[in-house]
């Protein structure tokens, strides 16, 4: 993971593609490889990857959840949807893959990411994943929603903050001052 933080996605794939040689059928590696394709901009090598994870264990949110990422990357919106369902499902919010599945269905991709956005704000404050809020901000475009939030899990210490240096969903935010500074705060390394 340090490397994919750093933005250094070859070297995580190359990593990756050790361990899983040496484990192959560990699920956490497997997720991480997708995962890491998924940060370098490789979709399809992602998407390839984790539908051969999912094979490990279909029950696992985490990997449903990189691939609806390597869809989405895709613009493969319907069965990105499906897997963030799936994913919403086997982490016991079944109402909530519901209602998204419905936005889906009567707006579009949007929809779906507005849903997923407005349950996610009727949560306590504590469970409102502001990392997560700002990535669907970025999707639908919505920079000031989206830095506000990115900001928000800076001053909360969220671990998602971590992945801001190379996560693909904020690359058309880079060229801000504010996303500039927030992350010359994170103090990455060069």
């Amino acid at each position: 993971e340090f490397l994919m933080e750093m933005g250094r996605n070859e070297e995580a794939i190359s990593e990756a593609r050790r361990a899983l040689e040496l484990d192959p059928f560990s699920l956490a590696i497997g997720i991480q490889m997708g995962d890491a394709f998924y940060h370098a901009g490789r979709a399809d090598e992602a998407i390839e990857q984790l539908k051969k994870t999912i094979l490990m264990d279909p029950n696992s949110p985490d990997v449903h959840g990189v691939l609806a990422d390597a869809f989405a990357q895709k613009k493969m919106y319907s069965e990105a949807v499906a897997e963030s369902q799936t994913a919403m499902k086997l982490s016991g919010d079944e109402p909530g893959a519901t209602a998204v599945g419905d936005a889906y269905k009567s707006s579009g991709y949007q929809g779906f990411l507005q849903r997923w956005i407005d349950q996610l704000l009727q949560r306590p404050p504590e469970q409102r994943f502001p990392y997560e809020l700002a990535r669907l901000y970025a999707r639908l475009g919505k920079k000031e929603e989206g830095l506000k939030w990115l900001e928000k899990a800076y001053a909360e210490h969220r671990s998602g903050m971590l992945f801001s240096k190379s996560d693909p969903v904020l690359d058309s935010w880079r060229s801000d001052p504010r996303f500039q500074s927030l992350q010359r705060r994170m103090n990455f390394p060069e």
